[in-house]
Protein backbone atom coordinates (compact mmCIF):
# COMPACT_ATOMS: atom_id res chain seq x y z
CA UNK A 1 0.00 0.00 0.00
CA UNK A 2 1.42 3.43 -1.02
CA UNK A 3 0.71 6.48 1.33
CA UNK A 4 0.76 9.72 -0.11
CA UNK A 5 2.39 12.65 2.23
CA UNK A 6 -0.51 14.84 3.98
CA UNK A 7 2.11 17.50 3.50
CA UNK A 8 1.40 20.24 5.67
CA UNK A 9 -0.30 18.91 8.33
CA UNK A 10 2.19 15.51 8.74
CA UNK A 11 5.25 18.22 8.93
CA UNK A 12 2.97 20.93 11.53
CA UNK A 13 2.24 17.87 13.38
CA UNK A 14 5.06 16.14 13.47
CA UNK A 15 7.00 19.49 14.54
CA UNK A 16 4.84 20.19 17.10
CA UNK A 17 4.80 17.02 18.64
CA UNK A 18 8.80 16.49 18.49
CA UNK A 19 9.14 20.11 20.34
CA UNK A 20 6.05 18.91 22.81
CA UNK A 21 9.01 16.30 24.07
CA UNK A 22 10.43 16.20 27.18
CA UNK A 23 13.57 14.12 25.91
CA UNK A 24 16.03 13.89 23.24
CA UNK A 25 16.96 11.25 21.25
CA UNK A 26 21.19 10.81 20.43
CA UNK A 27 20.60 8.33 18.08
CA UNK A 28 23.06 6.09 20.19
CA UNK A 29 19.97 4.53 21.77
CA UNK A 30 19.78 7.19 24.55
CA UNK A 31 17.55 9.76 26.08
CA UNK A 32 18.54 12.97 27.95
CA UNK A 33 16.45 14.11 30.17
CA UNK A 34 15.99 14.77 33.96
CA UNK A 35 12.60 13.32 34.72
CA UNK A 36 13.15 10.41 32.02
CA UNK A 37 10.86 7.25 32.05
CA UNK A 38 12.81 5.41 28.76
CA UNK A 39 10.60 2.15 27.67
CA UNK A 40 11.36 -0.58 25.14
CA UNK A 41 8.30 -0.56 23.29
CA UNK A 42 6.55 -2.51 19.65
CA UNK A 43 5.55 0.04 17.32
CA UNK A 44 2.31 -1.22 14.88
CA UNK A 45 1.07 0.95 12.14
CA UNK A 46 -2.39 -0.60 10.86
CA UNK A 47 -3.53 0.40 7.34
CA UNK A 48 -7.73 0.29 7.46
CA UNK A 49 -9.29 0.54 3.77
CA UNK A 50 -12.67 2.05 3.76
CA UNK A 51 -13.60 0.75 0.20
CA UNK A 52 -16.48 -2.08 0.84
CA UNK A 53 -16.20 -4.85 -1.78
CA UNK A 54 -19.30 -3.00 -2.75
CA UNK A 55 -17.92 0.40 -3.83
CA UNK A 56 -19.66 2.36 -0.54
CA UNK A 57 -17.29 4.15 1.80
CA UNK A 58 -16.89 2.61 5.45
CA UNK A 59 -18.74 5.79 6.25
CA UNK A 60 -17.71 8.10 9.64
CA UNK A 61 -19.66 6.83 11.84
CA UNK A 62 -18.80 3.26 10.99
CA UNK A 63 -15.16 3.92 11.47
CA UNK A 64 -15.70 5.60 14.95
CA UNK A 65 -17.77 2.86 16.12
CA UNK A 66 -15.34 0.20 14.98
CA UNK A 67 -12.39 2.49 16.17
CA UNK A 68 -14.11 2.87 19.88
CA UNK A 69 -15.21 -1.03 20.35
CA UNK A 70 -12.66 -2.43 18.62
CA UNK A 71 -9.44 -0.68 19.27
CA UNK A 72 -9.87 1.47 21.69
CA UNK A 73 -11.06 -0.74 23.89
CA UNK A 74 -8.37 -2.89 23.49
CA UNK A 75 -5.07 -0.01 23.65
CA UNK A 76 -6.81 2.18 26.05
CA UNK A 77 -3.86 3.27 27.41
CA UNK A 78 -3.65 6.03 23.84
CA UNK A 79 -3.13 5.37 19.91
CA UNK A 80 -2.97 7.63 16.97
CA UNK A 81 -5.06 7.95 13.99
CA UNK A 82 -4.19 9.03 10.92
CA UNK A 83 -6.25 9.77 7.66
CA UNK A 84 -4.19 8.87 4.32
CA UNK A 85 -5.12 7.62 0.84
CA UNK A 86 -3.41 4.13 -0.26
CA UNK A 87 -3.60 1.66 -3.17
CA UNK A 88 -2.43 -1.68 -3.73
CA UNK A 89 -2.53 -4.45 -6.12
CA UNK A 90 -5.32 -7.05 -5.03
CA UNK A 91 -5.49 -11.45 -5.34
CA UNK A 92 -6.53 -11.09 -8.77
CA UNK A 93 -4.12 -8.25 -10.24
CA UNK A 94 -6.44 -5.36 -9.89
CA UNK A 95 -4.90 -1.97 -8.70
CA UNK A 96 -7.52 -0.23 -5.37
CA UNK A 97 -7.04 3.22 -4.20
CA UNK A 98 -8.93 3.92 -1.44
CA UNK A 99 -8.88 6.01 1.47
CA UNK A 100 -7.34 4.60 4.49
CA UNK A 101 -7.45 5.15 8.32
CA UNK A 102 -3.96 4.31 9.58
CA UNK A 103 -3.92 3.64 13.41
CA UNK A 104 -0.27 4.01 15.29
CA UNK A 105 -0.40 2.17 18.50
CA UNK A 106 2.96 1.96 20.59
CA UNK A 107 2.82 -1.40 22.96
CA UNK A 108 4.74 -3.50 25.21
CA UNK A 109 6.28 -7.05 22.92
CA UNK A 110 4.50 -10.05 23.51
CA UNK A 111 1.97 -12.66 22.53
CA UNK A 112 -0.75 -10.66 24.38
CA UNK A 113 -0.30 -7.63 22.19
CA UNK A 114 -0.27 -9.31 18.85
CA UNK A 115 -3.22 -11.40 19.88
CA UNK A 116 -4.93 -8.08 20.42
CA UNK A 117 -4.08 -6.47 16.98
CA UNK A 118 -4.60 -10.31 14.95
CA UNK A 119 -7.84 -9.57 16.78
CA UNK A 120 -8.54 -6.20 15.44
CA UNK A 121 -7.30 -6.74 12.41
CA UNK A 122 -9.73 -10.08 11.65
CA UNK A 123 -12.76 -8.29 13.03
CA UNK A 124 -12.31 -5.67 10.38
CA UNK A 125 -11.91 -7.41 7.75
CA UNK A 126 -15.14 -9.61 8.58
CA UNK A 127 -17.26 -6.67 9.30
CA UNK A 128 -16.18 -4.60 6.11
CA UNK A 129 -15.53 -7.51 3.89
CA UNK A 130 -11.95 -6.84 3.12
CA UNK A 131 -9.16 -8.69 1.97
CA UNK A 132 -6.61 -7.46 4.26
CA UNK A 133 -5.59 -5.07 6.75
CA UNK A 134 -1.87 -4.39 6.57
CA UNK A 135 0.02 -4.57 9.66
CA UNK A 136 3.44 -2.97 10.02
CA UNK A 137 5.64 -3.61 13.39
CA UNK A 138 8.49 -2.35 14.04
CA UNK A 139 10.99 -1.68 17.51
CA UNK A 140 10.49 1.21 19.20
CA UNK A 141 12.16 3.61 22.25
CA UNK A 142 10.02 5.88 23.97
CA UNK A 143 10.30 8.49 26.74
CA UNK A 144 7.01 9.96 28.02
Amino acid sequence: MIIRPLGFVVLFTSMLFASSCSALYHGRGEFTSASERRSDLVRTELFFGLQKISGQLVSNEEWKDFLEKEVSSRFPEGLTVYEAFGQYRGKEGRIYREPTRIVLVLHPPGDHFDALIDTIRALYKRQFNQESVLRVTTRARASF
